[in-house]
């Protein structure tokens, strides 16, 4: 059984197992320990030439892809250092930093026979992926373990044929690993009006099975329910809010199931209102245990530069009590508000989604959307998002990313939900919809 080890970058790969490089003594990577940025190993090489500047050029080569490692710790022109257990094919990679040649103490005589033993040093990673990527297969009312791409809707209610589901699901088997592993996202927009501008992702790994992520506005207890076609479920919930001191808005009952699901872990709770935001309003919310208050946010004002119908509003824990516990009792979200223009403003809300945070990542495009076939592509393994025409070509780098890229828990049921916005002031239509594809390396501590 003989390890192979090997280190590319660009169109370079330097195999320290031919070419005039020999590992002697075998090789074992070591174990990071927690809350390392980094990990050193190191092997022991017999590099021959056919003459001391062939020798020499094949230390230069090791030392050259060092430096470019050094250069490109961040970006997709990184160096890789690879390693497997025999030649079988399956390697695993880690991304190189840094490294150094150290010779032995008889490089003298060794170099008169053109070779020198030489200890090689690599700083990469502290984990090691999988060489090869591996398609997730994503499930949702659309299609069960789809590869050719999930349809995804802009909002998820009852609708049927097709299931206006905006999520996807990864079953728990489909995710290897020790470490929760890179993925590359992608995106087609297949939607025909309008470009695709602005993409919202979380992503559920705590509870997804039970776990119910949107309150519709018409499902609130107060407020007026209001007809609608364009507006998730076919409704909105309307309420007129006066001029002068804050008030209560809408409320919802979270129940105890939906609270033993959400495990006190963060959420972010995006709301989509008919036609647009209303600027004037300052937004808080509030959790109340019957009539008592046990939480409330600051007031939240909508940044007024921005057309949008879909906006980020809060950040909280659900519960923000007992974190993990389960049987918990109910509680009741209220959205409240407070306007002073002197006259009453009608508030249309057309849905609340409780959007977990067990990752999150937002896509925005800069100057131009992603038109119909256009594809929104989130590459985590490399570190870089892009636009390009469905097929790999035509790239370009208009996206802007918050958040990290997404990346996949091993052994755990997942999900991820999307909310979309076009190009067009206060369009975030709810038929809008992506093809969804997932890819991923599996990530391990140690081999």
């Amino acid at each position: 059984m003989i390890p192979q080890l090997y280190l590319t970058y660009g169109t370079t790969t330097l195999d320290f197992q031919a070419d005039g490089y020999e590992v002697v003594g075998g090789f074992y990577p070591e174990t990071a320990d927690e809350g390392m940025e980094s990990i050193s190993d190191q092997f022991n090489v017999v590099i021959r030439g056919s003459s001391g500047a062939d020798v020499h050029s094949k230390i230069t080569a090791i030392r050259l892809a060092f430096e470019h490692a050094k250069r490109h710790k961040d970006d997709a022109q990184a160096a890789w250092f690879y390693y497997e257990v025999d030649n079988t094919g399956d390697a695993w990679m880690s991304k190189l930093l840094n490294g150094s040649v150290i010779y032995d103490s008889k490089l003298e005589s060794t170099w008169r026979h053109n070779q020198v033993v030489a200890t090689i040093i690599v700083e990469h990673k502290p984990y090691w992926d999988a060489k090869d990527e591996i398609q997730v297969p994503l499930s949702n009312g659309n299609g069960t373990n789809d590869l050719n791409g999930l349809t995804v809707y802009n909002h998820d209610d009852a609708g049927v044929g097709p299931a206006h589901d905006n999520w996807v699901e990864i079953a728990a088997a489909d995710v290897e690993g020790d470490l929760p592993g890179p993925t590359r996202l992608e995106m087609i927009n297949s939607y025909a009006t309008d470009a695709l501008y602005i993409l919202w992702i979380g992503q559920n790994w705590t509870d997804p099975a039970n776990f119910s992520h949107i309150l519709e506005g018409e499902s609130s207890l107060t407020g007026t329910e209001t007809d609608e076609a364009s507006c998730s479920n076919a409704h909105y919930m309307l309420k007129a809010l006066a001029s002068g001191a804050e008030a209560d808005m809408y409320m919802w009952l979270l129940s105890d199931s939906l609270l033993d699901a959400c495990q006190g872990q963060y959420y972010k709770i995006i709301a989509r209102f008919h036609l647009q935001t209303p600027y004037t309003v300052k937004f808080r919310l509030r959790l109340k245990y019957g009539s008592t208050l046990i939480w409330q946010s600051g007031q939240v004002t909508v940044d007024t530069s921005r057309n949008l119908q879909i906006r980020d509003l809060f950040t909280l824990r659900l519960p923000p009590w007992l974190l993990g516990q389960t049987n918990l009792g109910w509680l009741n979200m209220i959205l409240a508000g407070q306007q002073s223009t002197g006259a009453p403003i009608d508030v249309k809300l057309d849905f609340l989604q409780l959007t977990p945070l067990d990752g999150w990542r937002q896509l925005e495009c800069v100057g131009y959307g992603a038109v119909q076939n256009e594809r929104i592509v989130d590459d985590g393994v490399n570190g870089s998002c892009y636009t390009d025409n469905g097929a790999g070509d035509n790239k370009s780098g208009r996206l802007i990313g918050y958040g990290n890229p997404i990346e996949l828990y091993p052994g755990k049921k997942q999900r991820l939900y999307f909310l979309m916005h076009s190009d067009n002031s206060y369009n975030a239509e709810i038929a809008r919809t992506i093809s969804v594809k997932l890819f991923y390396h599996p990530r391990r501590r140690t081999l």
